[in-house]
């Protein structure tokens, strides 16, 4: 089985406490690692920025608390390629909202980190949730391969 890595972070911005109790999660954030051509980037999405691309040495370097874990996926190709395709996007504050709240308010067009991640995974074949993404925390992508 091919993986993917992926970065679990406690703390990338002054609201990662609120993330972490609302959800009940070890983690903040999670972010996909992309081998992109010759280097390896992160594709995720953030409040800050949306879905972008960003250097990973850059990344590492701004993150205090975090841990890099491989992910099963059995075509990495596609899940890269999704990826590719999700950039630009708007973060999806209302499906943040939603999730904190217990209700459905996903958009279709945005992303947050955790619906982000497990949507790329399902892309590259391995679906590892029955429920929507969009009730996923980093939590669950953390503890399930």
């Amino acid at each position: 089985m091919s993986t993917i890595r992926a970065i679990f972070c406690r703390r990338h911005h002054w609201a990662a406490p609120l993330i972490r109790l609302a959800t009940w999660s070890l983690w903040a954030h999670v972010a996909p690692i992309v081998e992109d051509e010759a280097e390896a980037v992160v594709i995720d999405a953030t409040f800050t920025y949306g879905v972008a691309r960003r250097g990973l040495p850059a990344v590492l370097a701004s993150l205090s608390d975090y841990c890099v874990k491989e992910v099963d996926c059995p075509d990495p190709s596609a899940a890269y390629d999704f990826a590719r395709e999700q950039l630009g996007k708007p973060y999806d504050t209302r499906g943040v909202l939603g999730l904190a709240l217990h209700r459905d308010w996903q958009a279709d067009d945005a992303w947050f980190c955790s619906e982000f991640f497990e949507a790329m995974l399902a892309a590259g074949g391995n679906r590892r949730f029955v429920q929507q993404a969009h009730r996923v925390t980093p939590q669950h992508s953390w503890m399930v391969r």
